[in-house]
C-alpha cells in the first residue's frame, strides 16, 4: 500500500491592492481561480455579500502576482475586471494563448484575449451551466485549443466543445 504525503514547497503570501481592512467589510477578496500565462500567475477574485457565504454578488477582478516574496505579503496587481461574471470556481488558458475559460456554478465563460493583460476585456462567450447536471462546478482546463474539460465536486468530468459554445470564435 503506497502512503501519500505532502509539504508546501514554498510560501507567498499576497494581498489585495484595495483590501485596507481585515476582515475585509466587502467580500471581494478571495480567489478559487488562478491560472498561468505567458509566464504570469494571476488570481480571479469572488464577491460574496459581507457575512453571507453562499450569497454573491457579480463582479470578478483580474489579478497579477508581480512579486514572489517568501517573507513579506506582495501586492497583486489588478489588471482587468468583468462586471457580469459571478462566482469563479475555476480558469484556464488555451494552449495556443488566445482564450481564458472561467467556470461558475452556472456558466462557463470563453473570453478571447484582448491584449497582454486584458484577459476580461475581450469578446466574451457564456454557455449557461444546468446546475442539476454539472452541479457544483470547480474546475476547468483545455484538452486542446478546441476542447475545453469542467469537473465538478462529485469528481465527474464534463466535455465542451469551443464550437458549441454560442458566439466563441476559434483562433488558428
Amino acid at each position: 500500500r503506497a502512503t501519500l504525503s505532502s509539504r508546501v514547497l514554498q510560501y507567498i503570501p499576497i494581498r489585495y491592492p484595495e483590501q485596507t481592512e481585515y476582515p475585509a467589510l466587502q467580500w471581494h477578496f478571495d480567489s478559487e481561480s488562478m491560472f498561468v500565462a505567458d509566464g504570469n500567475l494571476y488570481f480571479l477574485s469572488k464577491h460574496r455579500q459581507p457575512g453571507e457565504h453562499s450569497k454573491w454578488e457579480a463582479g470578478v477582478n483580474l489579478y497579477r502576482l508581480d512579486s514572489y516574496d517568501t517573507l513579506k505579503a506582495n501586492v497583486l496587481t489588478k489588471v482587468d475586471s468583468f462586471a457580469d461574471l459571478a462566482l469563479a470556481t475555476g480558469a484556464d488558458v488555451s494552449p495556443n494563448g488566445q482564450h481564458l475559460a472561467v467556470v461558475t456554478y452556472s456558466a462557463l465563460w470563453v473570453f478571447d484575449k484582448a491584449s497582454d493583460d486584458q484577459w476580461l476585456s475581450g469578446k466574451a462567450s457564456e454557455l449557461p451551466l444546468d446546475y442539476n447536471v454539472t452541479k457544483q462546478a470547480e474546475a476547468v482546463c483545455w484538452d486542446d485549443d478546441e476542447t475545453i474539460l469542467i469537473s465538478n465536486e462529485q469528481r465527474e468530468i464534463f466535455e465542451i466543445k469551443l464550437v458549441d459554445i454560442p458566439g466563441a470564435t476559434a483562433h488558428r
